[in-house]
């Protein structure tokens, strides 16, 4: 007889909100003493017990002055349950505010040049990613991958390592958008990919708009969703094209690489030699090709590409 399913929860929106406090208790060993990371798991077991929605608890969060007999009365604990329910509430209504329309090919081509108008002055480099530059008609959103020209990603002395410069350097491209009047409604979120942590955000931007006078059928105001994503300068050209996929094709290069003595990860190009890495230097996307003896595919054709090679 297979074993008896136990849900995360007894309410279905409760269940996300039981999963991070669980993976908080595992991953805060180094930072929590066991007392803490009990609370944690105290409150897991609480919310998975709740008949109905916790969303009620963050309107009636209780006061520090009060004490209660419950896992709510750590503040640790508390933070990690109502920070999310306030990102995801502001969330919501801020991407609700408007009408949101879908991004066509076109549209995604000129948001691409207004932000190369509105970021290139200042140093910044902008490439159209995903699905649409394979050529998708239409899709959700768009997504763009931002990075600093190496001539001016000089040393910035407010950041104490690399890492940190290239945030401030995103914050401040991102600022100066929104400053810009171009978009807003930045949510900003870290997205985990192939081993590395990558900064994202996604905002809202105007429908492009023709020369000459709104037509009566796009009368209001419309926004579209844009995804823009940080690469560091040495990582830009390779992580353009794990982006832009499609999955089969990559796992191809991958192959290729290795068969020729290269690794390609989405970190960048390396070569093997005397059991060491070597960073190989891309100044576009096709070097990689180069480098792995292939005539260039054009991401519109990479699709059929695998087509032809029995990939998909």
């Amino acid at each position: 007889m297979p074993p008896r399913l136990r849900p995360c929860a007894l309410h279905l929106s409760n269940h996300l909100v039981v999963q991070e406090l669980l993976l908080h208790a595992a991953l805060s060993r180094q930072h929590f003493t066991p007392g803490d990371r009990q609370e944690y798991l105290k409150l897991a077991r609480h919310i998975a017990q709740l008949p109905d929605a916790c969303a009620p608890f963050g309107a009636q969060r209780p006061s520090r002055r009060v004490f209660a007999q419950t896992p709510w009365r750590n503040v640790a604990a508390r933070h990690v349950v109502y920070e999310r329910m306030d990102q995801q509430r502001g969330r919501d209504l801020c991407f609700r505010g408007r009408r949101k329309v879908p991004v066509y090919y076109d549209d995604a081509v000129d948001h691409q040049r207004s932000l190369e108008h509105l970021l290139g002055p200042h140093g910044f480099r902008v490439a159209l990613i995903g699905k649409m530059r394979c050529g998708c008609p239409v899709s959700t959103r768009a997504m763009f991958l931002l990075t600093i020209t190496a001539r001016n990603s000089c040393h910035d002395a407010t950041a104490n390592d690399e890492e940190q410069r290239e945030r401030i350097l995103f914050e401040r491209a991102l600022k100066g958008l929104a400053n810009s009047g171009y978009i807003r409604c930045v949510a900003k979120k870290n997205m985990w990919v192939c081993g590395a942590v990558l900064a994202r955000c996604v905002c809202l931007a105007r429908t492009p708009r023709d020369c000459g006078p709104e037509p009566s059928s796009r009368r209001g105001e419309t926004e579209q969703e844009l995804m823009l994503l940080w690469s560091s300068p040495q990582s830009f050209q390779v992580r353009r094209l794990f982006f832009t996929g499609p999955k089969s094709f990559l796992t191809h290069l991958m192959l290729l690489a290795h068969a020729r003595q290269y690794e390609l990860t989405h970190d960048g190009l390396y070569q093997r030699s005397s059991g060491k890495l070597m960073r190989v230097e891309l100044r576009s996307e096709k070097d990689i090709f180069t480098v792995l003896q292939l005539p260039y595919v054009d991401p519109l054709y990479r699709y059929a590409y695998c087509l032809l090679h029995n990939l998909l």
